[in-house]
């Protein structure tokens, strides 16, 4: 998108009437000119002071309602902006520099309605009384934030205390060169010594004086600024991530909160730990995740990735090979493959061969004038690469003309196409016959995407047109979409507009030259913030209307009225959501407390269907983990308020324990109906492999079927429910009676065997190289012949070659 800015500085009193303070004018037309009208461009003055501080901003006529939005900027004798005010709506209609007193008496006027009003309209900030000028205490918008509420994120700087942090001294070595990478071991070495470390301490909002560790994080870093442990603390019990680098600052190991830092085993090392090993060029080379085998990256002599392996066979079969890229002369991906090499070995040895064959070589593709034949497809590349055979060709990519093979329309203008990509193939991953998707794009002569052409895998096509303004913005698309060459070619087109702000505003679509259906139009509050939606409104009559509200920091406190779902004049809401944060509904101390730091307190739903309100009040731990959520079915009171009280039973109600990696230990959850006393349908345990984080099985010990359902009595499981291969892919779950599952390239399931009763079937997924799924196949095996074949072709969806839906911005089309 190109912009035209016009810079003003100093005087100019054509402009701005007897301004004596420096400024910036800012114009960015939206509507092609060849003159200074400003009615076609949006204006941001900028005012300075004598040291060249920005003071104030004034934004012309950008508000909802087409005022000026004003931004006033304050410093303290030290340069410091001790509070950083919130922009308000201004009544001013001209760019005038409003004084500073007058200036903050306007926004704390406006922001006593705007909202839920405050009389803290700005965030604050404490520096500590020091040259360092370092941060002490940030306090948000909002009464509830207000500085003498003490509802801020605090900070404390410190050095390190041997004998009270304790923090453990990991060293690396020896640094051995072997295989093309430096092998490490880690070592412990004590503990640092008293002030080797910088420490920070940082206290969210919903820390107070008697949480003593609890809700604080502690940050540990030494001389060159790198972290060396965070901990953080859930009560007094603390969890520490330990961050540790070799000689030369690259990451070598991340150690989580489950594993004995102190004592650390080899299971826990390979298990838990996060391990990365680099070249003497400091690349990396190897790494190994949690859960996974070694994988192995090999470079170019451009440090460019060009192996990355294992990976597994793209079509599914659990054969493992390597991913490839080759690139062309500037650096961009050329085309990428899959090779099966080495008879499935990969480690060091076999990676560094391959590192030493591409240390010294470089290719270069600069033409298509010469196509040849790759793993059966026509490609304009060239095959001189080290590796040449037994590659299974996944993706190419074409640049700055359309004179490539297999181009949708290889007689596109390209004369405005330089530096950009024009085209690609992507192959669909059915290993038995050869299908791909070929994809074109078209520029205007600013660069910009006017239109882009897909052909499917089944030869139908996928067409978007767009109609753009000066700015960019998108006035008008026109989609064309066939699902094969045998079947109805649809046409879509879909009208947008805009306010005067450039703000979306109306959306109208045309479906085969039908009538135009009204989809929505937006509505904005004073700040430009989306206040309303209206559904299928043409700017006048609707059929639902869609209310937002925000606290004062932005957050979205509801989607319409919980408690006002029939409203006069206006059509019954189908549905409404409340969310709290820093207030409580339903006080009830003992379950839900108010939260400072962006948790949420509580959520409040209702639907016309049977228009009873419910809800969840939740408590957390001080790791930010949730501990509890509450059910309860409060009754409106008079008005739209939310419900103040309610009676509490614990329908519905969950509770989980966690490890200290976060997995879930325990779970209890109640259900069935809204009885008394409540039902527990679930008590599960979580078991893990030791010093891991793979999850083994899950128990239950209610056996209610109406709650998870597990392979056993609760009595005598002792085998694994999960089974998982070397990518760390889940290829068994005995509690849903699904054994083999197979993935492709990209771990993404291909194949998904599942028992229920006698019966035995698979859920087959067909992807693109790209891992987008283009069709799912549910089949009956023990009774051959009963299958479902759904199709997912750009949106459209398709099940047994039938239409169900394509997609709009609000909802679908059936």
């Amino acid at each position: 998108m190109k912009k035209s800015f016009l810079l003003l500085f100093g005087l100019f009193p054509i402009l701005i009437s007897a301004q004596v303070e420096n400024y910036i004018l800012t114009r960015t037309y939206f509507e092609e000119t060849d003159t200074t009208d400003v009615s076609k461009a949006h204006e941001t003055i900028t005012y300075f002071d004598g040291l060249g501080r920005p003071v104030e901003t004034i934004q012309n006529k950008m508000s909802g309602n087409g005022l000026n939005i004003v931004t006033p900027i304050k410093y303290d004798d030290f340069g410091r902006q001790l509070l950083e005010y919130l922009p308000y709506e201004s009544s001013a209609t001209n760019l005038d520099f409003i004084d500073p007193l007058t200036a903050i008496s306007e926004l704390q006027a406006f922001y006593s309605t705007f909202r839920e009003g405050t009389t803290n309209p700005y965030s604050q900030t404490r520096f500590e009384d020091s040259p360092l000028n370092r941060v002490l205490e940030k306090a948000a918008p909002g009464n509830a934030w207000a500085m003498a509420n003490e509802k801020t994120i605090k900070f404390d700087y410190m050095a390190n205390s041997e004998g009270e942090d304790q923090v453990i001294l990991f060293t690396v070595s020896p640094q051995a060169f072997v295989d093309g990478a430096y092998t490490i071991s880690l070592n412990m070495a004590g503990y640092y010594g008293d002030g080797e470390l910088y420490k920070t301490v940082t206290k969210d909002e919903n820390w107070t004086s008697s949480s003593g560790h609890a809700r604080t994080t502690e940050e540990f870093k030494d001389k060159e600024g790198r972290i060396i442990l965070k901990r953080s603390y859930n009560g007094n019990d603390p969890y520490d991530t330990y961050y540790v680098y070799d000689s030369y600052g690259n990451l070598t190991y991340v150690i989580p909160p489950a594993a004995n830092a102190e004592e650390l085993s080899t299971e826990e090392m390979e298990n838990l730990c996060y391990q990365y090993r680099y070249d003497h060029r400091n690349r990396l080379v190897e790494k190994k995740l949690p859960g996974k085998d070694w994988e192995y990256l090999v470079y170019d002599k451009l440090d460019r990735p060009i192996l990355t392996g294992p990976a597994l066979n793209p079509f599914g079969n659990g054969e493992r090979g390597w991913l490839l890229t080759k690139y062309e002369t500037f650096g961009r991906v050329a085309y990428t493959a899959w090779i099966n090499e080495n008879e499935g070995v990969f480690d060091s040895a076999v990676r560094n061969d391959y590192q030493s064959v591409t240390k010294a070589q470089e290719w270069e593709e600069t033409t298509y004038s010469n196509p040849i034949t790759i793993d059966g497809v026509t490609v304009g590349y060239s095959n001189d690469y080290f590796v040449t055979a037994n590659l299974v060709l996944l993706t190419v990519n074409y640049y700055d003309n359309y004179d490539y093979p297999g181009a949708i329309d290889d007689g596109a203008d390209d004369s405005r196409t330089k530096g950009l990509a024009t085209g690609n193939w992507v192959r669909v991953l059915n290993g038995s016959t050869l299908m791909a998707e070929t994809s074109q794009t078209l520029y205007d002569e600013k660069g910009r995407v006017i239109q882009q052409m897909k052909t499917n895998h089944l030869g139908g096509h996928f067409t978007m047109e767009y109609n753009l303004d000066f700015n960019g913005k998108i006035l008008n698309t026109t989609t064309l979409f066939q699902k094969d060459p045998a079947t109805h070619d649809y046409k879509i087109n879909d009208d947008f507009s805009f306010d005067a702000q450039e703000r979306p505003l109306g959306h109208i679509q045309e479906i085969d030259s039908g009538s135009q259906e009204p989809i929505s139009y937006n509505y904005y509050d004073e700040l430009g913030t989306l206040e309303r939606k209206e559904i299928g409104s043409d700017g006048s009559d609707f059929l639902q209307s869609v209310d937002y509200q925000y606290n004062i920091r932005g957050w979205l406190k509801k989607i319409n009225e919980p408690c006002a779902l029939n409203k006069p004049g206006m059509p019954t809401d189908l549905f409404a959501f409340a969310i709290n944060y820093e207030t409580i509904g339903i006080s009830n101390a003992n379950l839900v407390r108010p939260l400072y730091n962006g948790n949420i307190s509580e959520t409040y739903w209702v639907s016309n269907s049977d228009n009873v309100v419910r809800k969840y009040g939740y408590r957390y731990d001080s790791l930010n983990r949730m501990l509890n959520a509450y059910y309860q079915k409060p009754q409106c009171p008079n008005g739209s308020q939310l419900p103040s009280n309610s009676t509490y039973y614990g329908y519905y109600d969950e509770s989980l324990l966690y490890d200290k990696n976060g997995n879930i230990a325990e779970l209890w959850r109640n259900g069935d109906s809204d009885v008394t006393p409540s039902i527990q349908i679930d008590h599960l345990k979580y078991f893990y492999e030791d010093q891991s984080n793979r999850l083994l099985k899950v128990t239950d010990e209610t056996n209610d079927p109406s709650g998870f359902v597990d392979d056993s009595d609760g009595t005598d499981d002792t085998d694994d429910d999960y089974q998982y291969d070397s990518f760390g892919n889940m290829t068994k779950d005995e509690n849903k009676q699904i054994k083999g599952i197979t993935y492709n390239h990209l771990n993404l399931p291909v194949k998904i065997p599942i028992k229920q009763g006698t019966q035995n079937w698979t859920i087959s997924y067909l992807y693109n190289a790209l891992g987008q799924k283009v069709q799912k196949t549910v089949a009956n095996v023990t009774q051959v012949g009963q299958t479902e074949r759904t199709l997912y072709l750009d949106g459209f969806q398709y099940v047994d070659d039938v239409l169900q839906f394509f997609p709009h911005p609000e909802g679908y089309v059936r």
